[in-house]
């Protein structure tokens, strides 16, 4: 509320060098000498008294342009310091005042409400609404436990209570689990692989028995006479991996019955694109259906990478192989990618997922639940691949959570045939940046092939488009079959 015209014109004779105990060290005193402010500007030359009534359009930040001396502080510190630039001055001279940049509400202004304008303002013009409290509820299914919540706010509404110690000394218990993958194997420096599988055999504390088929991950961590396996481990053929488990998930089950064995013991195979996506679909097929309770990972790197780079059914479309060439007659892959994940949730699977190994608290929370599901369930991990890829091994993780965000490889999850988006992007990013940092999508800049980035693209949004629709998101997929082809 304004003041009264008694108490503006009593406000604007007060002479802003005050004598209290601050002086010399008084902000108020310091800028009104600068600024040369002599009486309240709440008085106009004209005699005319301005009244302004305080602004409560921001949930949490109240402007009183009554005291605002405009110092240009909030200026400064929101465009310099916090980044948003919300406020700016408005008008010359005598007119001059300060406000967001067109006028509008400070709340859509881009405020990110840190606080600092608030904490800078040494006249009180920006201060803190009183709020009624509201209680809010943390998705534990996104926090990271990262902190910056705690860290930032600037009410310390936010407190570091027993739950975040409960849930950090639970992340830090599962990093100082048994390594059953050690370290010393020979995948290549930024290889996805070797991180998936850590993260998914943190999501039990059993002991496991893993078999793994011909590929990138068997190769390189079992070259006779050594292994980087701690625990169980059953090399098997590229076609067969599901299959080789779920006999040895039988047995366990017999002697079990029998008295003979008492242990609890998991079974986890892990198989690359082509042992999975193709050559081994058939046994993977078989076993999803016979219902062993079996967790199988297919970790996704787009190809056949452990012979040299072939397309397989997981390469994108208008992808580079060896298989896939780029020249006059072709343009790289020219088929879609196989939604391999769609299949296992039509076997009528209890548990399914997608998952990226850039957010490892996502992977870990799926895998323990696959793990202690009652059946056979599935997950399928990204994992990129910087020699097949040919994109830099340092940025790996970075590329793998642009996929993510790009909605090209949403993290989702499918329990009894229920979907649910796990990660749902803030805003959708463009494919072409993330195109543009691997080798095998440079022919798609080139000139003369835009329409390869545009149907990609399109087609990139009609899968998106199709699972919010089966999550519920939307209504209907907007985007017609037509419109994503690639040729």
């Amino acid at each position: 509320r304004g003041l009264k015209k008694k108490a503006a014109q009593a406000e604007a004779t007060r002479c802003l060098q005050c004598t209290c105990p601050s002086l010399g060290e008084c902000d108020l005193q310091r800028l009104g000498v600068e600024y040369e402010i002599t009486s309240n500007e709440l008085v106009r030359p004209s005699g005319r008294v301005r009244s302004i009534t305080p602004r409560y359009e921001h949930p949490f930040i109240r402007r009183d342009m009554n005291r605002c001396i405009s110092c240009g502080r909030c200026v400064r510190v929101c465009r310099d310091v916090a980044g948003p630039a919300c406020y700016d001055f408005r008008g010359r001279g005598f007119l001059m005042e300060v406000d967001t940049p067109y006028g509008e509400s400070l709340q859509l202004a881009k405020c990110i409400t840190c606080g600092r304008c608030v904490s800078s303002c040494p006249t009180g013009a920006l201060t803190f609404n009183e709020r009624e409290l509201r209680s809010y509820r943390v998705d534990e299914s996104r926090c990271i436990m990262c902190h910056t919540c705690v860290d930032v706010c600037p009410a310390e509404a936010v407190l570091d209570t027993r739950v975040f110690e409960e849930a950090r000394e639970q992340w830090h218990s599962l990093l100082e689990t048994s390594n059953q993958l050690a370290g010393g194997h020979r995948m290549c420096a930024g290889c996805g692989a070797p991180i998936v599988v850590r993260q998914v055999l943190m999501g039990t504390q059993d002991p496991v028995v893993v078999a793994a088929a011909t590929g990138c991950l068997e190769v390189s961590t079992t070259i006779y006479p050594y292994t980087s396996w701690t625990g169980s481990y059953i090399h098997t053929a590229f076609e067969n991996a599901a299959a080789t488990l779920s006999g040895v998930e039988t047995a366990f089950r017999s002697l079990k019955k029998q008295g003979k064995l008492e242990d609890n013991v998991k079974f986890l195979a892990f198989g690359g694109d082509g042992g999975t996506y193709d050559i081994g679909l058939q046994s993977l097929s078989g076993a999803m259906e016979r219902g062993h309770k079996m967790l199988y990972v297919c970790y996704d790197n787009g190809a056949y990478m452990n012979t040299g780079f072939q397309r397989s059914g997981a390469t994108p479309p208008g992808a580079w192989t060896t298989t896939s060439p780029v020249g006059k007659a072709h343009a790289g892959k020219e088929q879609l990618r196989k939604d391999l994940t769609a299949i296992m949730i039509a076997h009528g699977l209890p548990y399914v997922a997608q998952a990226s190994p850039h957010d490892p608290r996502d992977l870990v929370r799926k895998a323990a639940k696959a793990l202690a599901t009652d059946g056979p369930t599935f997950l399928n991990v990204l994992s990129p691949c910087p020699r097949g890829w040919r994109s830099d091994g340092a940025q790996s993780i970075a590329l793998a959570r642009e996929a993510v965000n790009t909605c090209y490889w949403p993290l989702f999850e499918v329990e009894d045939g229920q979907y649910r988006i796990t990660y749902m992007p803030k805003e959708k990013l463009p494919l072409k940046p993330w195109l543009k940092k691997q080798g095998r999508f440079a022919h798609m800049f080139k000139p003369g092939n835009e329409w390869m980035l545009e149907n990609t693209q399109a087609w990139v949004d009609h899968q998106w488009q199709l699972l919010l629709q089966k999550a519920g998101e939307v209504d209907v997929c907007e985007l017609p079959r037509d419109q994503w082809l690639l040729r």
